[in-house]
């Protein structure tokens, strides 16, 4: 999945819960403070490059998705009443596990997490995103035949 069309989903997922819920709901980038009101935050976690990302640099083929990293999210969400809390949550679960490049993970947010964003835990999952690039190969000709020439002059070992 490309860069771009991660984000897309991001905004769509908002228009989605925006759509089904309320126009009070937010859907944001950062951490939500608990006086916020009802939000809905996708917040980057970590990134590291993709272990197969040399494996698949294949020369003659005309598009190749190659992919480039695994991106970490923190899906969490805000609300006054735990039940609709619940309920978002369970909507954002539903939208990554719709997504064929991302992966929700069963490792909870770490406590420093939340700690280091200065903000209370709250409901929340964290999931992994395969990024890819598309990548268009020159298409060179194939070498058919190749021919060597060699100039050899032969010098006298007293030279």
């Amino acid at each position: 999945m490309e860069w771009s069309a991660i984000q897309e989903a991001f905004q769509q997922w908002g228009r989605n819960l925006t759509r089904e819920s309320d126009s009070s709901l937010a859907v944001i980038r950062s951490i939500p403070s608990e006086h916020d009101g009802v939000r809905v935050a996708l917040v980057f976690f970590s990134g590291v490059p993709h272990p197969e990302r040399k494996v698949h640099q294949r020369v003659r083929q005309e598009q190749e998705n190659r992919p480039v990293a695994q991106l970490r999210y923190v899906a969490a969400v805000s609300a006054p009443e735990p039940e609709r809390a619940e309920k978002l949550l369970m909507h954002l679960m539903t939208c990554v596990d719709g997504e064929p490049a991302m992966q929700i993970l069963t490792d909870p947010v770490p406590p420093a997490w939340w700690q280091a964003h200065g903000a209370k835990p709250m409901p929340a999952f964290q999931f992994e995103v395969c990024v890819s690039e598309t990548q268009t190969a020159d298409n060179a000709p194939l070498v058919q035949e190749h021919d060597i020439k060699l100039n050899v002059t032969s010098r006298s070992p007293s030279e």
